[in-house]
């Protein structure tokens, strides 16, 4: 079986097979051009016309290579007959090869053809024309009171996620999931075990459902409040939140796949903050937005690196290298000592009348993104742990207490960006403090918001959106879990259980400093159940015996009643003491 193929590469070619020659026939890019996007390329070709004397193959080969020599692929994979498009991500400014091999019952054949091209600079379009900025998200599709966005064109879902219909089951119930979860043990304290299942059943019962609209376009089960829209309220900033402590279920249910319906609406120009903050009247420049770009930058240089797309890797490096530098050149306000947004001119927001003060929760996102310095970072925290600003009974507020337009405080709740205690706000400051290296900053600040969080729902028997800054109160809508889940979850397992587990290291850290029989059952590390536990002691600086019950091996650090020891855990189960002897 054998199909002829040519492309253009500095001229045009014909493939001439026998004595028949067939149909000249275009590739694009053509060889040796720079294009005009600089983070993808279509790269496209087509058959010659059909000629009595050969028969069609069934594959084509496409190889794309950042080298000449093709070595080290990024690409390598055969593609389905007819096919005549390939669809890449990129990175700028980077000269690649590509090359096409037909492929008949026998394997590859010998008549391949090599091209390449060059993508362009990185560019902004600035514009206005909301056509451009948010293109084609879902025909109809718009957040409750705001006018749907005039489409330019109908679209097909993204060509950069495989997935393109629904092939979810109908959405499993908690009561048949339930037994899959990571079971935590902390005696003496029912009701932070009740907030913990609560979670689960609300996040399943609420938040996860099954698309039902005929046109719904969903790739995956959604993830949000059904009622606020007709295709449910999936959006990625809630979704990121929420994901931070889902993952801790995801042995039970894959809650990942919440992104999937975002991915899919994703195009080309990457489209698919706090409602009523002081803060929006004042900003023009955001220090938020700019971090929020420096963080993607930060993983995305990750996750090319895990994935071998080194050609990448320098890209997004730099990124974040230049945002970084952009952060700390323009957003840093020295004289009051943080971070903070710029108006129209280029003030700093914080004080931009004397006396009148405006310092958001937003303003520790350079943290969390890994862009500041140690000294900037110490006086940051010092800011977070200063009781007039930012240091309040239940958490880290929404605005500062010493900020014009704080409704908080003995009599006041402050709703709704004024003071308020978020779950997302929280955890922005609690993972900007672990990124840098606050570890005790973090471990008390998420100690502290377990707390509150555990009182209030105590007291309310729900978790709401959001918490009151100085009172016992939750605030907004009932069952937000939702982002709800953060303290009676992650914190619980993280900041008081102890518990650190990094898969892609098969490690487990876990700092144990409570005196209760206490630890984790029933979890699941990289495809093997992990049962550890705790033996109650009389104080904190006892020995403590830790029973272990494994599946598979890995290694386990233990810090506790003044020791470390790093052991390394085979399957089975086996005991081990850390602390002084007597």
């Amino acid at each position: 079986m054998n199909r002829c193929f040519s492309i253009v590469l500095c001229s045009l070619f014909t493939t001439v097979l026998g004595a028949a020659e067939l149909d000249r026939t275009f590739v694009s890019p053509p060889a040796g051009a720079e294009i005009d996007t600089p983070l993808s390329a279509t790269l496209s070709w087509s058959y010659p016309a059909y000629h009595a004397s050969f028969t069609p193959s069934a594959k084509m080969r496409i190889e794309v290579s950042a080298r000449q020599d093709m070595s080290r692929p990024i690409v390598a994979i055969e593609l389905p007959e007819n096919q005549t498009r390939y669809r890449i991500a990129l990175a700028p400014q980077t000269t690649y090869y590509w090359r096409l091999t037909p492929i008949d019952g026998g394997g590859a054949r010998a008549d391949s053809r090599l091209s390449h091209f060059t993508t362009g600079a990185p560019r902004i379009d600035a514009t206005d024309d909301d056509r451009i900025r948010y293109k084609n998200p879902r025909r109809g599709a718009h957040w409750t009171g705001m006018k749907p966005v005039e489409f330019a064109e109908d679209e097909a879902l993204s060509p950069w996620f495989d997935r393109k219909a629904l092939l979810d089951s109908a959405m499993p119930t908690f009561e048949q999931l339930k037994d899959r979860f990571p079971v935590p043990v902390l005696d003496g304290h029912p009701e932070a075990i009740d907030a913990y299942w609560y979670c689960w059943k609300t996040l399943l019962s609420v938040w996860y459902f099954a698309p039902d609209a005929q046109d719904h376009q969903a790739v995956a089960n959604l993830c949000g409040i059904k009622s606020w829209g007709a295709w449910g309220s999936t959006m990625v900033f809630d979704t990121a939140f929420i994901l931070h402590f889902a993952r801790y279920g995801q042995q039970a249910y894959p809650f990942v796949t919440a992104y999937d319906n975002c991915y899919a609406r994703q195009h080309e120009n990457g489209l698919q903050e706090a409602d009523d903050s002081p803060r929006n009247a004042l900003m023009h420049y955001a220090v938020s937005a700019t971090s929020h770009q420096a963080l993607a930058a930060r993983y995305l240089a990750r996750i090319a690196k895990t994935i071998g797309r080194e050609d990448m890797v320098g890209f997004f490096e730099g990124e974040h290298r230049q945002l970084s530098e952009m952060v700390n050149a323009r957003f840093w306000d020295e004289k009051h000592g943080i971070y903070n947004d710029l108006d129209a001119n280029e003030k700093f927001i914080t004080e931009l009348k004397p006396g009148s003060l405006c310092k958001h929760v937003h303003m520790f996102w350079p943290l969390l993104a890994g862009i500041a310095p140690a000294d900037r970072v110490e006086r940051m925290v010092k800011e977070l742990n200063n009781p007039a600003s930012f240091n309040r009974r239940n958490g880290v507020p929404s605005l500062s207490a010493d900020s014009a337009g704080y409704t908080g405080g003995p009599n006041g709740n402050g709703q709704y960006w004024c003071g308020a205690v978020w779950p997302s706000g929280q955890m922005i400051v609690q993972e900007g403090l672990r990124a840098s290296g606050r570890e005790e900053d973090w471990h008390k600040l998420a100690e502290k918001y377990f707390a509150a969080q555990l009182e209030v729902f105590t007291k309310e028997k729900t978790i709401k959106e959001n918490m009151a800054p100085d009172l016992a109160m939750g605030c907004g809508v009932p069952e937000f879990v939702g982002w709800g889940g953060i303290g009676p979850v992650a914190n619980l397992i993280e900041a008081v259980i102890g518990l650190d587990i990094n898969a892609p290291e098969n490690t487990i850290t876990w700092r144990v400093h409570r005196t209760e029989r206490h630890g984790l059952k029933n979890f699941t590390l990289n495809g093997f159940q992990v049962d550890l536990l705790c033996d109650a002691r009389k104080s904190a600086g006892d020995p403590c015996k830790i029973t272990i019950h494994s599946g598979g091996a890995f290694t386990l650090k233990l810090i506790g009643a003044g020791q470390k020891k790093e052991l390394k855990i085979m399957r089975g189960e086996q005991s081990v003491v850390i602390g002084p002897t007597p």
